[in-house]
C-alpha cells in the first residue's frame, strides 16, 4: 500500500480462499464489511473435482458479479 501512495494506481479489491467452504461471503466476510466498489474474489477448493472455483463480488452488500473467461 505504501507502494501505491502518490503512485496513480490504488487497491480495487482483494482475493482469499476457502478451502473447506463454498466460494461466498461468510459470515467473518460479511461481518468485516465491504466497501463501495471494492471487488472481492474468493476461491474454494471444496468441490469434488478438486477444481478451484472462484465466485467475485462488489461493494457493501457484497453484490454478486459475474466472471467471464
Amino acid at each position: 500500500m505504501r507502494e501505491l501512495r502518490g503512485g496513480g494506481r490504488e487497491i480495487v479489491g482483494c482475493y482469499h480462499s476457502h478451502p473447506c467452504g463454498l466460494p461466498v461471503p461468510s459470515r467473518h466476510d460479511r461481518e468485516q464489511g465491504g466497501t463501495e466498489g471494492f471487488i472481492w474474489l474468493i476461491a474454494s477448493l471444496a468441490g469434488e473435482a478438486a477444481t478451484p472455483e472462484f465466485s467475485a463480488f462488489e461493494g457493501m452488500d457484497f453484490h454478486p458479479l459475474v466472471l467471464s473467461d
